[in-house]
């Protein structure tokens, strides 16, 4: 999910001036451990404030980009992921106009999960992402645990002080599905469904940027 919200902050400059966006990562995982993945990113609510900024040549010394290079960006991360070996059911979709971006597909296992992760990232981070990995199922123990190994204080600390008050609209949310019971889970923020077999975690961008509050967690299942 770091490297699509980075497709949103992607819009580079744009994300930084808008401030309200919510981005969704929805997984659907069977009892073998593949699964279904549904990304959103929605940035409908600051569509003015996005048009508004799409008019300027940069934006602290960033270029900013037009909406053919917004569509063409997200098309080519698309195109790779429909490369990539034990990926299925590719789906995407933007409207351009709402600045809505969706991403679905079927995954044999949570490596290909995080392969396709490492596809949305530079080089750099797809090292990291095989080093440290996203997400991890561990069959035999029937644990499923979230991580993420990424600072972006450091970037944002680098915008102006206003921009960042910004991010304090801006939402982050997961949802995990499970064929079975969840037992626990190690991020108290996170809210287990009535039926126990979802588990959904709903934060701000910006208390995620300050640390404050994680999307990391670890879920224990029947």
């Amino acid at each position: 999910m770091k490297k699509f919200l980075l497709f949103v902050i992607g819009i580079c400059v744009v994300i930084s001036l808008t401030g309200c966006f919510e981005v969704v990562e929805e997984v659907s995982f069977n009892a073998d451990g593949s699964g279904t993945i549904n990304i959103t990113a929605n940035l409908s609510q600051s569509k003015s404030k996005i048009n508004a900024t799409l008019l300027l040549d940069s934006v602290n010394n960033q270029k900013v980009p037009t909406k053919d290079e917004i569509k063409n960006y997200f098309s080519d991360m698309v195109s790779r992921i429909k490369k990539m070996p034990g990926i299925k059911k590719i789906n995407s979709s933007i409207n351009i106009e709402e600045y809505i971006f969706t991403l679905s597909c079927d995954f044999d296992n949570v490596e290909t999960l995080n392969s396709v992760i490492a596809h949305f990232s530079s080089k750099r981070d797809v090292e990291m992402i095989k080093k440290y990995k996203h997400f991890a199922f561990d069959k035999a123990n029937k644990t499923f645990k979230r991580s993420y190994h990424y600072n972006l204080t450091d970037a944002v600390s680098k915008t102006e002080i206003e921009d960042r008050k910004l991010f304090d609209a801006a939402t982050i949310t997961t949802i995990y599905r499970f064929p079975t019971e969840i037992v626990s889970s190690t991020n108290s923020a996170a809210k287990i469904s009535k039926n126990k077999k979802a588990i959904m975690l709903r934060l701000t961008a910006a208390d995620v940027l300050k640390n404050n509050q994680s999307i990391k967690n670890t879920i224990k299942i029947n």
